[in-house]
Order: structure tokens, then C-alpha cells, then sequence
């Protein structure tokens, strides 16, 4: 068994994308897409067996064994990627500055105010290092953000656009997924309409009405979008 990466026929690895979370609810879509698009494709994390199950089922794909925990571990996997993305839900800026650190480009799809300002940070860094860093190409923000720039753009009179997001009506979510959304209940994110003011996660709850048969809403405020269920 392969206990890091190995190597198919035709897999140029020094120009591969690594898929932290590879094998995910959201990751696999990545790998998968990546794949399908024609790039070659390194399939990470800790379970090995998964990671190369999905492989096998893609095109130009590999396995490897990875474990964002310990950051410094990756040092030999990223010798063989051009690229990172991170669909972990890990939020450590470490993981981050050490992919950078090799001169390999980081992507995260993490929501998380406080974490992406702090990878924000790291981008002179990555300029320094010939690297690019990627931040808000999830759902919320990434679609989201597209979707708003684009109301803004379009409005005659632009004024401020709230986002709602609805859980429960698409794929069902991984355990990663549920994990990271229920960790952000009861911390506290800065209020981007207040400054100096905080709110706190899951609070402040109002009752909208969305179209397409949706309904009435009962909207709570998180730092990355805004949840709703359905109102009594």
C-alpha cells in the first residue's frame, strides 16, 4: 500500500492540484471536476483507501495521504503539486503559510470571517513567494458574492443585499460539512454593519418571505451567510 503518493502512467505530479478533503461531500466534486477538466489530479487525506477508491474512478488521478493536523507532514506530497485546494474545513493559517512556503498555490473554500481575514493577510506573503492564494470560491461567499456583485452592478439604486441560504434542500451535507456549520454556534464574528459591535452566531432571528414556492423564513445571522428554517 501506498503510504503517500504514487505515481499512474501519464500523471505529470510536479504539476498536479491537490484536493485536501479529496474524497469529501464537497471534495470529491472538485476532484472530479479538476479531473474532468484535464488536470491531473492528487487525491488527499487521511484515509488512504478512500482516497484511492475515488482515484481509480478518475482520469490523470492519484491518491495521496495527507493530514492538515500536522502541516509540516506535507512536505513531500507538495513537492509533487502546482496547486492546493483545501476542502478540509480545516481553518488553521498554518496549513496556509506552508503550502505558500513551498511556492505551490493555496485555495480554500472555508467561509469563516475570522479565517479569512487571517489568510487575507498572508497575501503579500504569497506575492513574495510567487504564489497565488485563493480565498471565497465556496458557495457563501464565492456563488453568493457573484450573484451580489452582479444585483449591485445591475441596480438602479443599490442598497444593501442580505443573503439567505437554505439548508436541507440540495445534496445532504458531509459530516465535515455539519461539523464546521454547527461548530460556529454561539461564537461571536464582528458585525460588518457596526463597526466595533459583534454578533453573535445563529442569533438575531428575523421572518422572511422567499419566492419559488420557499416561503416564510425564519432568518438568524452568521458570519458567513444567513441560515433560515422554515417559520412557525
Amino acid at each position: 500500500m501506498r503510504t503517500n503518493v504514487g505515481s499512474v502512467a501519464g500523471l505529470d505530479v510536479t504539476d498536479s492540484v491537490l484536493v485536501l478533503g479529496g474524497y469529501g461531500a464537497v471534495g470529491m466534486h472538485v476532484s472530479r471536476l479538476l479531473a474532468e477538466a484535464g488536470r491531473s489530479v492528487l487525491v488527499g487525506g487521511r484515509d488512504l483507501p478512500r482516497a484511492e477508491r475515488l482515484a481509480k474512478s478518475l482520469p490523470m488521478a492519484d491518491a495521496a495521504q495527507t493530514d492538515v493536523a500536522v502541516p509540516d507532514s506535507l512536505a513531500a506530497v507538495l513537492a509533487r503539486a502546482a496547486m492546493v485546494v483545501n476542502c478540509t474545513g480545516s481553518e488553521d493559517p498554518l496549513l496556509a503559510r506552508t503550502v505558500l512556503n513551498s511556492g505551490v498555490d493555496f485555495v480554500d473554500i472555508s467561509a469563516a470571517t475570522a479565517y479569512l481575514d487571517a489568510l487575507s493577510s498572508l497575501h503579500d506573503e504569497a506575492t513574495a513567494l510567487n504564489a497565488r492564494l485563493l480565498v471565497g470560491v465556496g458557495l457563501a461567499p464565492g456563488l453568493s458574492t457573484l450573484l451580489a456583485a452582479g444585483l449591485h452592478r445591475d441596480a438602479s439604486a443599490p442598497g444593501s443585499i442580505d443573503i439567505t441560504c437554505l439548508l436541507g434542500v440540495g445534496e445532504e451535507a458531509g459530516a465535515a460539512s455539519r461539523q464546521w456549520t454547527f461548530g460556529r454556534t454561539g461564537t461571536l464574528f464582528p458585525d460588518p454593519s457596526r463597526s466595533g459591535r459583534t454578533v453573535r452566531n445563529f442569533t438575531q432571528p428575523e421572518v422572511i418571505t422567499l419566492p419559488a414556492g420557499f416561503g416564510r423564513r425564519r432568518a438568524s445571522r452568521c458570519d458567513w451567510l444567513c441560515m433560515s428554517w422554515p417559520a412557525s
